[in-house]
This record gives structure tokens, C-alpha cells and sequence, in this order.
């Protein structure tokens, strides 16, 4: 977990309505306490526009900044529109909201991750199977 200070949340609500964010979340090793020295600050968002890769970048830099990331590379953004089943159940199973404009928003995608992953779960029991078969 990061702390968002004041200040902080200022910056982020600035930035949030400059990129029209409605949602960002930490999630992973940040999340789960389990970080090092290197560690990595998974974050994902939902975007009331498509974002292009410039904007995407900026978003980067801006939250190393916030979250203190001693470079830029250890920041990895997440679309949440564009995450498989397996991504969006890891995400919403375990995060920290940085930032929520739009509750409902929230609400869908969460319990949508969930449907999608168990929905999805025959074709993973399958491909395990299969990996297990024949490798």
C-alpha cells in the first residue's frame, strides 16, 4: 500500500481529469506487501477516452513521482478496458483505489472481472490439461 497524502490526492485528481480517469488502483506486490528494493507499482486505470500511447507514458512519469519509483520503468500501466480474465480477477481481487470518479464504474468492472474469470475457467482447466499432456 502507498499512503496518498493530501497533496498527493491533489495531484492525482488534477491528473485524473486532465486524462479523464475515472478509476485508478494499485494493484500487486505494492498491494500485497511482498516488495524489495526493485519492486515494480502495478497500476490500472479506466479511461472515459482511449488514451494514446504519449498520454500513457506522461501518466507513467506523473505517477513515479507520486508513488516515489526511483525511475520510471518500475511504474506498469494497465488498461482495464484491454485486461484478459486472469489480469482483471488479480487486479480487483487485491488493490488499493487511488483514485474512483464514478462508483458504478467500479462496481461493474469488479463484478465483471469475476464473471469473466469464471466464465473463462473451462478454457484454463483445459489448457492446463493439455500443458500437462503433452509437455
Amino acid at each position: 500500500m502507498i499512503e496518498i497524502t493530501p497533496e498527493k490526492q491533489k495531484i492525482i485528481e488534477k491528473m485524473a481529469e486532465k486524462y479523464g480517469l475515472s478509476l485508478v488502483l494499485l494493484f500487486g506486490s505494492q498491494v500485497k506487501g511482498k516488495t524489495h528494493k526493485e519492486s515494480d507499482y502495478d497500476i490500472a486505470y479506466l479511461a472515459d477516452k482511449k488514451l494514446s500511447f504519449e498520454d500513457e507514458g506522461r501518466i507513467i512519469i506523473d505517477f513515479a513521482g507520486i508513488v516515489g519509483a526511483s525511475d520510471e520503468r518500475l511504474v506498469n500501466l494497465t488498461n482495464v478496458r484491454k485486461a484478459g480474465a486472469l489480469l482483471l480477477k488479480e487486479i480487483f481481487d487485491r488493490h488499493q483505489i487511488i483514485f474512483c470518479s464514478d462508483r458504478n464504474a467500479y462496481d461493474a468492472y469488479k463484478i465483471f472481472a469475476v464473471k469473466n474469470f469464471f466464465e473463462s475457467r473451462p478454457i484454463f482447466d483445459l489448457r492446463d490439461s493439455l500443458i500437462e499432456k503433452y509437455f
